[in-house]
């Protein structure tokens, strides 16, 4: 049963959280919304989080590059986690929307970037307004999060012009 936070969430409290625009809350707005929206669905609310544990472990998979013992590796990881950082990030619905979905978002983002990078030359506009619009979006989940993904986008791009001598649209957006 929904019990603290996540019972706060899906009463009245939730929804004038949201009326004022989380005033002076915590500038978590995605999170926020997420957790607002998924505790009002508590029947989908465990599929939602199996897709999304689902997708990180395919997504570890793809970035690296499916090499079985590396996938094994960080994919224990996630089985060994202590239970009290098991409870905080996954079973109480606040912190999955700001912890596991923002992850998901990032590791996605991240995949787009390295494996799925426009190698013709062309600019794909869609693409770049994709990259642009979850690049915002997963800014808006955790402070940690902004500048981990500030400081990748910084070095994809040194990178880039180090070794190319050009920058690409969708990592300058990004």
């Amino acid at each position: 049963p929904a019990s603290g936070d996540d019972l706060g969430w899906a009463t009245s409290d939730g929804a004038a959280l949201l009326e004022n625009g989380f005033r002076n809350y915590n500038g978590r707005y995605m999170g926020n919304l997420s957790a607002l929206c998924f505790s009002r669905i508590p029947a989908l609310l465990p599929f939602i989080k199996s897709l999304t544990l689902t997708s990180v472990l395919v997504l570890i998979q793809k970035l690296t590059f499916n090499r079985s013992k590396t996938f094994l590796y960080l994919s224990a990881f996630l089985l060994v986690v202590p239970t009290a950082l098991f409870k905080q990030a996954f079973v109480w619905t606040a912190g999955f929307a700001n912890y596991y979905f923002s992850v998901f978002i990032g590791m996605f983002n991240i995949y787009l970037l390295l494996f799925k990078s426009d190698t013709t030359g062309k600019k794909n506009f869609v693409r770049i307004v994709l990259l642009f619009a979850l690049g915002i979006t997963g800014q808006l989940f955790m402070e940690h999060f902004t500048v981990a993904m500030l400081a990748f986008s910084v070095a994809l791009n040194a990178y880039d012009y180090i070794k190319d001598r050009r920058l690409k649209p969708e990592r300058i957006v990004y």
